[in-house]
């Protein structure tokens, strides 16, 4: 029963305001790639994004269903999202803790809501780690191997928590924990041979800071921290294995991203687990406190009171702007303004996503730039036309983030979009949403054309 009321929860959280009414950027990666054809899919893992390849093969199943795709996309999110709340309440069983309060803080934690309702697969990636704590404890070795694989499959970095799991391990028995984790490492061989030579993707990130950490921390726990802290007092099996999972990877990724920069909190997020298990034995702690009879009450009064602060958190991430950009709202204003003829452009290329996210409202523009679609070409965005061969029309809209930086639109491409516009175009209104803006151009002898019939 305890675990259908955790998975119960953790869903209804996840289904709340699913639907925000936009695919950010890196859900609209998802969308563009997952819904491919799966020769095209494949095509594009051999060049792109391959360390995501199962996520979009998950993806591209689910898009088979009819529906909205910003909340088909979501979906496998919401439901990893119950599956690893029943996990960690498993788990927290398992160890002479209570699941219904561990399986509960999981469910209820603000960053676990933000991802669930999130079309990317760090949801996904903490389901198969928190099955895989559950085979930990529970001494079943190719449980805890496949579960370890899958999460690798979903993202590399979860590898990370191996080294969290080796102080359990070493204590429930080093020999199969050994054994198990090694298999789980030589099957994730394979795509570690291919996704290497793909990590320039990552080329953008910088060394973490102390500010980084600080966010992190305070992003993973917020008010929480303190019955987190708590909970690492007490003794027992619970804290061996909650603890370095909270911690640990964390801790390394953020050390290893000073040398080679990796770090993104989303990486991960499957701390939060080990979060939830102390979170949980800090409550069973002080619930057992009380009389027998006002254990629960205790307990549930505890966790509202702890959980309460964090509903403006939960509120927020439903929001639009709980996300870096909004290409619904771009969209929107690009179908309503341009007219039928017109001239896109795309500073630099990958905003080309937005169209392949919400194409009916960029039906009537001309994409000159385009050679290849990204279907076609196996690419993210799309292959361009060589510099020399693009041609714009007298009215040119341009697609860009709000505020671009020049190191962005520094292709040979993008160079001569740029230098045309400047010499050629004179500027129209601009247009900004959240994270993008738009751009009207106006070619100067269609201008004095005009002028002159008039």
């Amino acid at each position: 029963m305890t675990r259908v009321v955790v998975f119960v929860m953790a869903v209804a959280m996840g289904m709340w305001g699913l639907d925000r009414g936009s695919m950010w950027q890196d859900e609209a990666t998802t969308y563009a790639i997952a819904s491919r054809p799966l020769g095209d899919l494949f095509a594009t893992l051999g060049n792109v994004d391959a360390v995501h390849g199962l996520y979009y093969l998950i993806v591209h199943a689910v898009l088979q269903f009819p529906g909205d795709p910003e909340v088909l996309i979501r979906l496998p999110s919401v439901l990893a999202t119950g599956l690893a709340a029943l996990a960690v309440a498993g788990a927290a069983r398992l160890m002479g803790g209570s699941g219904l309060a561990a399986g509960a803080a999981y469910a209820l934690l603000p960053v676990v809501s933000h991802y669930a309702q999130e079309g990317r697969s760090p949801a996904l990636v903490c389901a198969a780690v928190a099955w895989a704590v559950y085979a930990l404890v529970r001494r079943s070795w190719v449980m805890y191997a496949v579960a370890v694989t899958v999460a690798a499959y979903l993202n590399l970095t979860a590898l990370l928590v191996l080294v969290a799991f080796a102080v359990p391990g070493l204590m429930i028995n080093w020999r199969r924990w050994a054994i198990a984790s090694t298999a789980a490492v030589v099957a994730a061989v394979p795509l570690i041979l291919v996704a290497y030579p793909q990590s320039a993707q990552v080329a953008r990130l910088t060394a973490p800071t102390w500010a980084d950490a600080g966010d992190l921390v305070s992003g993973f726990a917020g008010v929480t921290v303190v019955l987190a802290v708590l909970g690492s007092l007490r003794g027992g099996p619970l804290r061996v294995v909650a603890l370095p999972l909270a911690v640990v990877p964390p801790a390394l990724l953020l050390l290893l991203s000073q040398v080679k920069p990796y770090y993104e909190e989303r990486y991960v997020l499957y701390a939060v687990i080990g979060l939830a298990l102390l979170i949980g034995s800090a409550v069973d702690g002080i619930a057992r406190l009380a009389r027998p009879l006002l254990a629960v009450p205790a307990a549930a009064l505890l966790m509202a009171l702890t959980m309460l602060p964090a509903m403006p958190a939960q509120a927020e991430t439903r929001r639009l702007d709980s996300r870096r950009d909004d290409p619904a709202a771009i969209a929107e204003l690009m179908g309503r303004l341009a007219l039928p003829g017109d001239t896109v452009v795309y500073l630099p290329s990958i905003r080309r996503l937005v169209a392949q996210a919400y194409p009916a409202e960029f039906a009537n523009l001309r994409d000159v730039a385009l050679l290849e679609t990204g279907s076609a070409s196996g690419t993210l965005a799309g292959r361009e036309r060589p510099a020399h061969e693009i041609r714009l029309g007298d009215r040119v809209w341009t697609v860009s983030r709000s505020y671009p930086k020049p190191a962005d639109l520094d292709s040979e491409q993008d160079q001569a979009k740029q230098l045309i516009l400047r010499y050629h175009y004179k500027k129209g209104p601009i247009y900004r949403e959240l994270g993008y803006a738009i751009r009207l151009y106006v070619r100067r002898e269609a201008l004095e054309h005009h002028a002159l019939t008039q």
